[in-house]
């Protein structure tokens, strides 16, 4: 719906959390898993990389060391993303895993 929409473009990050983000990554990269083949999870050209290495994933960034989990943490807790999800979802929902971070080069 177009309020689903409008309320996801009024949703911003702080500068100083995407730059936090981008820290924990670097800092803990070397905790990535290559995916390849079928794993790669992608049909879209955009998406598949440079058909030499597969994607990266991760999907501990909530138990790394402080500080870089936290940046992560507060992503999910967003006050404006949380109306948004309850929209699509309803009320109650909740992570049936953890989340990805996925890297593609």
């Amino acid at each position: 719906s177009s309020g689903i929409k409008r309320r996801v473009r009024e949703t911003s990050y702080r500068v100083e959390d995407l730059d936090a983000a981008r820290e924990a990554i670097s800092a803990n990269v070397h905790k990535f898993h290559e995916r390849k083949g079928a794993l790669r999870n992608s049909r879209l050209e955009a998406f598949q990389g440079d058909h030499v290495k597969g994607r990266l994933d991760c999907g501990t960034m909530l138990n790394w060391d402080k500080p870089h989990c936290e940046v992560f943490r507060k992503f999910l807790v967003i006050p404006q993303v949380i109306p948004v999800v309850n929209e699509l979802c309803g009320k109650g929902y909740r992570l049936d895993h953890l989340p990805l971070t996925i890297l593609n080069y």
